[in-house]
């Protein structure tokens, strides 16, 4: 089975995934995608999309600078949708990793 739980930043989806681990047992595994998000910014193509994007100023010594690409796309509904187009794709293949591996646990 597989729970999503969404909501704004703050509203306490953290504290309900530990809680429903909790109730299971420590049976059930959360993944933040959140989380997913940030590391997918580590990565060298999506840091060359984003500099390609955005401008070379959002990677400072290959790291996205959040502060500055933050700026720019929590002010612009375009341009967050610009942001959620390159990273997307590569947070799919990491999620769609995560269930993959999860599944292959659930069934021994």
């Amino acid at each position: 089975m597989i729970i999503g739980i969404c909501g704004k930043s703050g509203c306490g989806k953290s504290t309900l995934a530990n809680q429903i681990i909790e109730l299971t047992n420590n049976k059930a595994i959360h993944l933040d995608i959140d989380k997913v998000g940030h590391r997918v910014l580590l990565l060298p193509e999506v840091q060359k999309e984003l500099i390609s994007s955005f401008g070379e100023f959002v990677v400072k010594e290959n790291n996205v600078d959040g502060k500055k690409l933050g700026e720019i796309v929590f002010d612009s509904r375009n341009e967050m949708n610009k942001l959620s187009d390159i990273t997307w794709k590569y947070m799919q293949i990491e999620i769609d990793n995560f269930l993959i591996q999860n599944k292959i646990k659930s069934l021994f």
